[in-house]
């Protein structure tokens, strides 16, 4: 057991996997191939959550001796990524110079570098006041940050570049061909852009000639089997034991994002003061589940939340909750694929007189950006899908934990009654469900079986007035 480790160490959902890393068999061939072919450049595509960058800087570990990362955002232009990266190579190369570990690069490329950094000068301006700006100087180019990465064998990372303005976007295109074109003298230089969108084209806009020159790697949800790996190296590492129930659940409220299984995990463990391997074996119950579960949907981000409260916001108190009612029954459904069909013969389930015309205007409303956008509905196949996965984790917490407490509810109502000998009430509501559901039933039989259900329906209703006056 190792003593130094911690459970931020183990499970984390907001940061890149170490100790609770899972191969990705379906992605490790295609991205390992890619980032070992001198000149090929790369985009990293998928959702929210799905694991992009655990996947990338772990293998950039096995294969690379440095990489140099710049977090994007929709404030960045072009010009600003560049300087930062400059920014970047420059705190390598210092740090290089002083501690001189001539093993990762040689002195001659450390004193070129300091000459370049002479000439052009990358000290940082202060950019606390709006009208402070830095300028990016001629010499700063494409051609001259590929070489300093490259002297270092490194690469340039570009985390969440879908943020970036499109029309920055297109800059990234040039810089691809430069970095291909400086790899014929440093092999391992290259650009991997990172995004989480539908496709590689909507992360980079890159123009189509370089369409063979750029490795497309979709990074898709987890498999329930690496789910569930996780958390079976998180108990190994922990002392901890998750019974089958929980791990059940845990895979299923997951639905492949394993930064949802890492979050959930870590609340349980935190819930309980696991903070680092335990002496004694500690074990989970389905109890600590659905606290955990709470915690996760109460601990969302407000981007999530804000997407939720704007597909339930109602302008005017209307018959149906429609919003809902829809996006309950696409949870119950898997959220993926959905035809309308589908949706509304679930819905008929639990609210069997919802109008058709209702289910087509809400799920148009529910993917138009003002009401959310939580939905979006295939142009090809004319399906319908939750937007992200995580949007899909947490409307099925909200869901089931509001079924949860109204079960609750119900369960102490009853326990009044029963307490208090009300037993005449309790046998009245029993046969009007009862009889309730062979309604419900009837919407589904052949028209000839509605004799038969109409029949047993009197004779409960019989039975149960007969009951009453004696």
């Amino acid at each position: 057991m190792n003593s130094s480790l911690t459970l931020q160490d183990v499970f984390t959902p907001s940061s890149p996997a170490k100790s609770a890393f899972v191969e990705r068999e379906s992605v490790n061939f295609k991205l390992i191939s890619a980032l070992s072919t001198p000149g090929k450049q790369i985009v990293v595509y998928g959702h929210s959550g799905v694991g992009k960058t655990t996947l990338l800087e772990n293998k950039l570990e096995q294969l690379y001796s440095y990489h140099f990362v710049t977090r994007c955002n929709k404030n960045l232009s072009f010009d600003q990524l560049m300087l930062n990266a400059f920014d970047e190579v420059n705190g390598y190369y210092i740090s290089e110079k002083s501690n001189k570990k001539s093993k990762k690069i040689s002195a001659k490329a450390i004193a070129e570098y300091l000459a370049f950094k002479a000439e052009v000068g990358l000290e940082k301006i202060d950019e606390t006041t709006l009208t402070s700006q830095r300028i990016v100087p001629p010499q700063l180019t494409a051609q001259n940050l590929a070489k300093f990465i490259g002297l270092s064998d490194g690469c340039w990372v570009l985390e969440d570049f879908h943020k970036i303005r499109d029309s920055e976007k297109s800059s990234l295109s040039q810089v691809m061909k430069t970095f291909m074109d400086m790899s014929r003298d440093y092999g391992s230089v290259k650009v991997i852009a990172i995004g989480a969108v539908g496709t590689a084209h909507e992360v980079v806009k890159y123009d189509s000639e370089m369409k063979d020159r750029v490795a497309e790697i979709l990074v898709p949800q987890m498999t329930s089997d690496e789910i569930k790996e996780i958390i079976e190296i998180g108990e190994s590492l922990l002392n901890i034991k998750f019974i089958p129930e929980v791990k059940d659940r845990i895979i299923e409220y997951s639905d492949g994002v394993p930064s949802v299984c890492h979050q959930l995990c870590f609340n349980m463990c935190f819930s309980l003061n696991v903070l680092k391997p335990s002496e004694a074996p500690i074990e989970f119950s389905l109890k600590d589940f659905y606290i955990a579960l709470q915690h996760y949907l109460d601990g969302c981000s407000d981007t999530i939340k804000s997407v939720f409260d704007k597909a339930f916001h109602r302008k005017k108190v209307v018959k149906f909750h429609n919003a809902k009612i829809i996006l309950g029954a696409m949870v119950v459904l898997g959220g993926k694929n959905l035809s309308t069909h589908q949706i509304f013969q679930e819905i008929l389930k639990n609210t069997s007189n919802y109008p058709s015309g209702n289910l087509t205007t809400y799920l148009h409303q529910l993917e138009q950006e003002n009401y959310g956008a939580a939905i979006y509905r295939n142009p090809n196949s004319e399906l319908y899908s939750f937007t992200q996965p995580t949007y899909f984790a947490f409307a099925k917490t909200l869901f089931d934990l509001e079924e949860r407490a109204e079960l609750e509810r119900r369960r102490k109502h009853l326990n009044e009654k029963i307490e208090n000998g009300d037993f005449k009430s309790l046998m009245d509501q029993a046969i009007k469900n009862l009889a309730f559901e062979f309604q419900k039933l009837s919407l589904y039989k052949d028209p000839s079986e509605g004799a038969i259900l109409s029949k047993g329906i009197k004779t409960i209703t019989l039975h149960h007035k007969i009951s009453k006056n004696d």
